[in-house]
């Protein structure tokens, strides 16, 4: 099912089919390679759930280059920590997004930035990061590649190589970060084979008891971080293995939003925290709109 939708970025107006996901993926996996970074580089996110998150996710797994997750609300102290802790060798997030200005934070922690080679960082505090990509930027940026630039910059060669990589299973696909609640944060490893086994064990789960997921015609309303396990798993990846949509109302949690969409879209499943459905039950907007969901 191809064309089939696979995720929705209301806020932004972006939809992708699966089909649409993988060509655009490949795409992206294609600049990866042309940018200099190679299968086995680990490739740090930091934002929050945007349309390009989305694809990063994808392009990377097609190479297996471990997808870093990061908080989006990371100061430069805790970004430096995360970024050197796993070795990541580029950082790709938003300019800035409402009051979160990244290019501000890496300026403090690479002071030259915008003199330097965008396809060669050199950074004392992260020695090992050589590739930042900015998207939400529409300007050029000293030091940074343009998500843009990013999407141009594959040759047939680079896709035809993204094409061939065989990527081992085992291998990681995605790093998580604790919390830090009992000390520094630590980097968790999930294997390709650990994700989409616990995503097909998801979706037996969910349907145990009665066929609640339908392939091609459930939506699932992800109001989650996709930075988080929860979402990057349990909404994003068992959407895909059980064809199913998400839909992502806004970058961060807004409960009038979420009650929008759960709405327009008629999302059958939601995926949050109670405190999450606390806030959507007490809105107004509750009382005003045809809510009809299944779990």
């Amino acid at each position: 099912m191809p064309d089939s939708q696979q995720a929705v970025f209301d806020l932004f107006a972006t939809e992708f089919t699966f089909q649409e996901t993988h060509e655009t993926a490949e795409k992206f996996a294609a600049g990866l390679l042309a940018a200099g970074l190679k299968p086995g580089d680990r490739v740090a996110v930091w934002g929050p759930n945007q349309p390009e998150w989305f694809i990063m996710k994808w392009a990377t797994a097609k190479l297996g280059m471990p997808l870093v997750s990061l908080n989006p609300l990371y100061t430069q102290p805790e970004l430096e920590y995360a970024m050197n802790k796993v070795n990541a060798k580029a950082l790709v997030c938003p300019k800035e997004l409402g009051p979160l200005n990244y290019h501000g934070a890496l300026k403090s922690l690479i002071p030259d930035l915008e003199s330097q080679d965008k396809f060669s960082i050199k950074s004392k505090a992260m020695p090992d990061l050589k590739t930042i990509v900015f998207y939400s930027c529409y300007e050029e940026v000293g030091g940074a590649i343009r998500w843009d630039e990013l999407e141009e910059m594959g040759s047939d060669k680079n896709l035809t190589e993204v094409r061939s990589v065989k990527v081992d299973p085992y291998s990681n696909s995605n790093i998580q970060f604790t919390s830090g609640t009992t000390g520094r944060p630590k980097a968790a490893g999930l294997s390709h084979y650990g994700l989409v086994n616990n995503a097909i064990g998801v979706h037996d789960h969910v349907n145990k008891n009665g066929q609640v997921s339908v392939p091609g015609e459930t939506k699932i309303l992800n109001i989650l971080p996709l930075y988080h396990v929860f979402s990057y798993l349990g909404g994003s990846m068992q959407g895909c293995y059980s064809l199913q949509a998400n839909v992502f109302p806004t970058p961060g949690f807004n409960a009038d939003a979420a009650l929008n969409c759960l709405a327009d879209y008629q999302c059958n499943v939601v995926l949050g925290t109670p405190t999450m459905f606390v806030d959507m039950i007490n809105s107004p907007l509750a009382k005003e709109l045809d809510l009809r969901i299944g779990i």
